[in-house]
């Protein structure tokens, strides 16, 4: 089917790539630049040195790879592991699973660790391998952050504990896509080997660039970890540096205003089932979409919908049916996230 371009700006719904900002769009409106020039090789290092601050890192290395988020995947395993290595990975939604599908097709010896989808990685499981292997067999561990599908953030510094507690040599491999400069990272105090993310997501620009973090112990692999970045996707004349700078300085501030509309969505949630379907259960942290669908599972269960309707109804949608129409569960909506954010704030 052919392209059809409506008049005014094309916005996008999905989880990413996000919408690119105006200033970001108006900052690229320029023409290429001579890739050997010195103001390449003097903004790339400057880049370089920034992005770090969205990993809270002050002793990885950042790599920044053209690349998606699958190719971040690939670089992050192929350069600290090798073909036959036991890696444990947590199966929480579909990310995960197409992670753990490429280290299968890698020819990686995948330990998986399934649990419900919307529940957080089974960490009891994780202290059990640990404790057990004594001859040290698993490898790597490696989990998604923030698990796009379902909106589980995993703890990661818990994750972490166990390891150290048993004092477990393997990597500790993150996919951050949807998490890193959304959400508190910590790859330093966390003790995260490899973490990646990518530009389309919370970075909020064009897709293409993959971003990769190392720490000393994954460079010393053998081969070590390299990358070359793409001058095409960079902003020049020091415009991007000025917009990531603002995108660093701001990070607390994002990463507050998240939580409190986490929170206020929870406790709209559980105002109007008098249930708390999102209470933190020490191995993950449920965010708002999370807590939606857990109410839509719920209000299936009670209501005997049919299941095949069901899945392609939205959280709202399904408040419809126990609001008596639309513009009542609009309004009920509208009322009590107003209510609730007054209170939180």
């Amino acid at each position: 089917m052919d392209n059809v371009y409506a008049p005014g700006r094309n916005h996008l719904f999905v989880p990413g790539p996000v919408n690119i900002p105006e200033p970001v769009l108006r900052a690229m409106n320029r023409n290429n630049v001579d890739y050997g020039s010195p103001a390449v090789s003097a903004m790339t290092k400057v880049l370089l040195k920034d992005v770090k601050k969205i990993f809270k890192n002050t002793t990885r290395t950042p790599f920044m790879i053209s690349t998606i988020g699958t190719g971040a995947w690939e670089s992050a395993l192929t350069n600290t592991l090798s073909p036959g290595d036991r890696i444990v990975s947590f199966l929480i939604g579909q990310f995960s699973l197409l992670w753990i599908d490429q280290r299968q097709h890698v020819n990686f010896n995948v330990d998986v660790v399934e649990s419900e989808w919307g529940q957080g990685a089974n960490l009891d499981i994780l202290a059990l391998k640990s404790v057990d292997a004594t001859a040290h067999t698993i490898k790597a561990v490696c989990i998604v952050h923030n698990e796009t599908t379902t909106g589980v953030n995993n703890n990661l510094a818990t994750m972490r504990k166990i390891l150290d507690h048993y004092r477990h040599p393997a990597f500790f491999l993150v996919d951050g896509m949807s998490s890193i400069c959304a959400l508190d990272f910590r790859i330093d105090e966390w003790g995260v080997e490899v973490a990646l993310t990518g530009s389309q997501k919370a970075l909020s620009l064009p897709t293409g660039i993959g971003i990769v973090c190392a720490s000393p112990k994954a460079l010393s692999c053998p081969f070590g970890t390299t990358s070359t970045p793409n001058p095409g996707y960079v902003l020049n004349n020091g415009i991007g540096n000025d917009i990531l700078a603002g995108t660093f300085s701001a990070q607390d501030q994002a990463y507050n205003q998240h939580s409190m509309l986490t929170r206020a969505q929870n406790e709209i949630v559980k105002k109007l089932t008098f249930q708390d379907f999102c209470a933190y259960d020490g191995s993950a942290y449920f965010n708002g979409f999370t807590c939606q669908e857990k109410y839509a599972q719920d209000l299936i269960h009670r209501t005997g919908m049919d299941t095949t309707r069901a899945g392609t109804q939205s959280f709202f949608m399904l408040l419809e049916s126990e609001c008596n129409g639309m513009l009542c569960s609009f309004i009920m909506f509208l009322l009590l996230s107003i209510l609730q954010l007054l209170s939180i704030l």
